[in-house]
C-alpha cells in the first residue's frame, strides 16, 4: 500500500471514529436522560409528596415524548436533511432540561420531561437515519452494535454517577449534568457532522405524503413484525429500569448508591454483550443472532418470574435479570438492522417508526411496574416474562417466514 493509500485510510478510519463517538454522545442522551435520576425516584416521590405511581409518569411523560417526536422528526430528516433537526432538538432539550431543575411542581416537572423527550427524539432518529445513510447489510448492524458498546457506557455511568451525586446534592444536580451534556453535544454536533443526505436524495412530499409513508411501511408484515419485536424487548428493559428503584429500596432495604451500582453492574453486562454481537455479526446471519437473543430473553425472564414468585436470593434474581437484559444488544441491533436493510427511501420515517414503537413501551409498562410500589416486585417481573414470550412468539410466527426472501432480494 502507497504512503498516499495510508494516509487516506487513517483520514477515512479518523473520520468514522469521529462519526461513531458522534452518534454514541447523541444516542446516549436517551440513557443518561433515563438512568441518572433513577436512584432519585423515591426521593423525589417524597420531595414532590406524590405517590410511587405518579412520580413514575415523569418517566412515562419523557418516553412519550421521545416516541411521539420521533414519528415526526424521521420523517421531517428525509424531506429537510438531517442537521436541522438534529440541532434543533439538542438545543429544545438542553433548554427542557434547564425547566426541569427550576419546576415548582410535579405537574410542570412531568411537562419539561415531556417536552424534553419530544426535543431529544429529533437527535436521537436522526442519528440512526445517519448511520443507515453510509452503511448498509452486516456493515450497519456491525456500526450499530459498535455505537451501541460505547452507548452502553451511559447505562453503566449514569445511575452511579446520579447514586453519587444524590451523596451530595439533590436529584436536581442530575439536570444540571443533563443541561451541560445538552450543551456539550450541541457543540460536538455543529463542529463535526456535515450533512449525509444531499438534495437530490431527499424525499418530495408533504404531511400527506408522511402520513402515507407511515401506513405503507406498517403494512408491511416483516417490517411491522421487527417494530413489533422491538416494542416487546424494550418493554422487558424498560420495566427493569422503571421497577428496580422500587425494589430495591422498598423490599430489599438497598440505598441509592447500592441501586446505581445494581444498574452499572447489568450495563457491563449490556456493554460486553453489545461487544459480542459486533463479533458475531457477519458470522452468523442477523436472523439467526435475533433467534437466539429472543431465546435468551424468555429463558431468563421466566426464571426471574419463578424467582420473584418463589422469593429467590436479590442476589440470584440480580444474575437473572442481568442475563435477560443482556440479550437487548443482540436483539436491539439485529432487528433494527433487518427491518432498516429494506428501507434505504425512507430510512429517517423507518428509524422513526422503530424509534417510536421500541420508545413507546417504556410509557406504556411504566404505570403498570409502578402497581408495585416498593411492596411487590411482581408486576414488573410479569411485564418482563411475558413481553419476552411475545416478543419471540411473532418472530417465530411472522418474522422468519419473510427472512429467506427479504435476504435473497437483498441480495439481488
Amino acid at each position: 500500500m502507497s504512503t498516499m493509500s495510508k494516509t487516506d485510510a487513517n483520514i477515512s478510519e479518523n473520520k468514522n471514529n469521529i462519526l461513531i463517538t458522534l452518534l454514541a454522545s447523541i444516542c446516549s442522551l436517551g440513557p443518561l436522560a433515563t438512568d441518572m435520576y433513577l436512584p432519585a425516584l423515591p426521593q423525589m416521590t417524597l420531595d414532590f409528596a406524590t405517590t410511587p405511581s405518579i412520580i413514575q409518569l415523569t418517566l412515562t411523560s419523557w418516553l412519550i415524548g421521545l416516541a411521539i417526536g420521533q414519528v415526526i422528526a424521521g420523517p421531517l430528516s428525509d424531506i429537510y436533511g438531517r442537521t436541522r433537526p438534529l440541532v434543533f432538538g439538542l438545543i429544545i432539550f438542553t433548554i427542557s432540561s434547564v425547566a426541569c431543575i427550576f419546576a415548582p411542581s410535579i405537574e410542570l416537572f412531568i411537562f419539561a420531561r415531556f417536552i424534553g423527550g419530544f426535543a431529544a427524539s429529533s437527535a436521537l432518529v436522526v442519528s440512526r437515519a445517519i448511520a443507515s445513510d453510509i452503511y448498509k447489510g452486516t456493515m450497519l448492524t456491525k456500526f450499530l452494535a459498535t455505537v451501541m458498546i460505547i452507548q452502553g457506557l451511559a447505562p453503566i455511568i449514569a445511575p452511579v454517577l446520579g447514586g453519587q451525586l444524590l451523596r451530595f446534592f439533590s436529584w436536581i444536580s442530575v439536570f444540571v449534568i443533563l443541561t451541560l451534556a445538552g450543551i456539550g453535544i450541541t457543540l460536538l454536533s455543529l463542529l463535526k457532522y456535515k450533512e449525509t443526505l444531499p438534495e437530490e436524495k431527499r424525499l418530495k412530499g408533504d404531511i400527506a405524503h408522511i402520513v402515507k409513508v407511515f401506513f405503507s411501511l406498517c403494512a408491511r408484515p416483516y417490517f411491522a413484525s421487527l417494530c413489533a419485536i422491538q416494542f416487546f424487548v424494550f418493554c422487558s428493559l424498560f420495566a427493569y429500569i422503571s421497577g428496580m428503584p422500587f425494589m430495591l429500596q422498598g423490599i430489599y432495604n438497598f440505598t441509592p448508591q447500592d441501586v446505581s451500582l445494581v444498574f452499572a453492574f447489568v450495563g457491563i453486562g449490556m456493554m460486553i454483550a453489545g461487544k459480542i454481537t459486533n463479533i458475531l455479526t457477519g458470522r452468523i446471519p442477523d436472523s439467526k443472532l435475533l433467534l437466539i437473543g429472543l431465546c435468551q430473553g424468555l429463558i431468563f425472564g421466566i426464571l426471574f418470574l419463578v424467582g420473584i414468585v418463589l422469593d429467590f436470593s436479590i442476589y440470584l434474581l440480580i444474575i437473572l435479570l442481568l442475563l435477560t437484559q443482556t440479550a437487548l444488544p443482540l436483539t436491539a441491533s439485529t432487528s433494527f438492522s433487518l427491518a432498516m436493510q429494506t428501507q434505504k427511501k425512507v430510512a429517517g420515517s423507518a428509524s422513526a417508526l422503530l424509534g417510536f414503537f421500541s420508545t413507546i413501551s417504556g410509557g406504556f409498562v411504566a404505570p403498570i411496574v409502578g402497581i408495585g410500589g416498593g411492596t411487590t416486585a411482581l408486576p414488573t417481573a410479569l411485564v418482563i416474562a411475558v413481553a419476552e414470550v411475545l416478543a419471540l412468539i411473532i418472530f417465530l410466527t411472522i418474522t422468519r417466514k419473510y427472512v429467506k426472501t427479504i435476504a435473497s432480494n437483498t441480495k439481488g
